[in-house]
């Protein structure tokens, strides 16, 4: 397929680019000084790009010069969730992990992953509620990012203790799954955060934030991406075969990696917590999201080669990151 000066939006997206070939863009001296007239805001990373935004470790450095990630998760029937956010930020460079859940599995978590800082919080029917914030709001004061949301559960509880988090904290906010559930019907709450946060919703999930048909969101995706960061000045990572991630300036990122493989339950709370590893060293937002974005979905290019379309997991997202991480220093 050739097309010439730029890619265009069909070329990248579902369904269009089901039809899209090996792509060629072909050169025919479009001026810069024409193209900049343009304003375009719409971008994606190719390997190279990508490769340039790794982020560099000094060989001076300790487990402080790579940042703190708190993950917020999980509930007393769910487990997985917390792990997989957890895992893949340690995956991604951060230097501490520090995993906060209900006390009641907080052995499960420290058992199967001795790396996080387990910090149990009480719980109310097996879910956080008001109080639990108080067990860790001493040490959210050292947090640079917090991850909310994977396996935490919805009901009033819930979203008046995440709620509490996100008017209170200073740090960078990773807002996924059930904590984009409760702030659904209240998502103004978004404007009031302290730093533009990141969300990372699917179509359902962005259907509750908008009240948007799943069908309009899937049918434009871009503009229901940028529409929604515009208005409530955050960064959308709106998950798809080709996740939009948009600021609130109108910028917008199309994540070309990935492939049905990772269609699994648990592959968002990885995306999570490549996210919040990639920001503790990066400490952009923008750039964290779409590289984010990047890895993830180039992670489970090689899980696939591995696995097969059907058999990746998780788990294997997360133990490959490494070997994307490899690829790109190359």
């Amino acid at each position: 397929t050739i097309t010439f000066g730029y890619p265009k939006v069909g070329n990248l997206l579902y369904p269009s680019a089901e039809y899209n070939g090996k792509l060629t863009i072909a050169d025919i001296s479009l001026q810069k000084s024409i193209t900049d007239k343009l304003n375009i805001k719409g971008n994606f990373l190719t390997k190279n790009e990508a490769s340039l935004l790794i982020p560099k470790r000094e060989k001076r450095t300790n487990k402080w010069s790579y940042g703190n990630i708190f993950v917020i998760s999980g509930n007393k029937n769910i487990t997985g969730a917390c792990f997989f956010s957890s895992k893949a930020a340690y995956m991604c460079g951060a230097g501490l992990v520090y995993t906060c859940v209900v006390e009641s599995i907080s052995k499960i978590i420290q058992s199967i992953m001795p790396e996080a800082l387990v910090l149990p919080m009480r719980e109310k029917n097996g879910l956080v509620f008001e109080d639990s914030f108080t067990d860790i709001s001493e040490n959210l004061k050292k947090a640079d990012a917090i991850i909310i949301g994977p396996g935490l559960g919805n009901n009033e509880d819930v979203f008046k203790f995440v709620k509490k988090i996100l008017l209170t904290t200073d740090a960078q906010l990773i807002i996924d799954a059930d904590a984009l559930n409760v702030i659904s019907k209240e998502p103004e709450i978004l404007k009031e955060c302290k730093k533009t946060p990141i969300i990372t919703p699917h179509f359902v999930e962005m259907s509750r934030l908008t009240k948007k048909t799943y069908s309009e969101i899937e049918a434009d995706t871009i503009n229901t991406s940028v529409e929604f960061s515009k208005k409530y000045n955050c960064i959308t990572v709106l998950k798809d075969a080709r996740t939009i991630i948009s600021d609130p300036n109108g910028n917008y990122f199309i994540n070309t990696t990935g492939n049905p493989s990772m269609a699994k339950g648990g592959s968002g709370d990885v995306l999570a917590g490549i996210i919040g590893g990639l920001y503790s060293q990066i400490n952009d937002p923008f750039i964290s999201a779409y590289l984010g974005a990047y890895i993830h979905g180039f992670s489970g290019d090689i899980s696939k080669e591995i696995c097969s379309e059907f058999g990746v997991l998780p788990q294997d997202l997360i133990n490959n990151i490494k070997e994307v991480f490899k690829t790109l220093s190359n």
